[in-house]
């Protein structure tokens, strides 16, 4: 899957593994972390992903 030009993902459970743990982590206010950020935009992602497969199925 590809979260940008310059990102792959390709183990989905690795990478919310490490947002999640990054997220925990971080000190500072949620909004400025990266990692919150790039979950962000995976859900968004991974969103439009489904619905475009669900558009894509043939009526029965």
């Amino acid at each position: 899957m590809e979260l940008k030009p310059w990102a792959r993902i390709t183990d989905s459970q690795l990478f919310l593994k490490s947002c999640f743990l990054t997220i925990y982590h971080y000190k500072g206010d949620l909004e400025m972390c990266p990692a919150w950020w790039h979950l962000k935009e995976f859900y968004v992602l991974v969103r439009r992903m489904a619905q475009e497969a669900k558009s894509e199925k043939p009526a029965e």
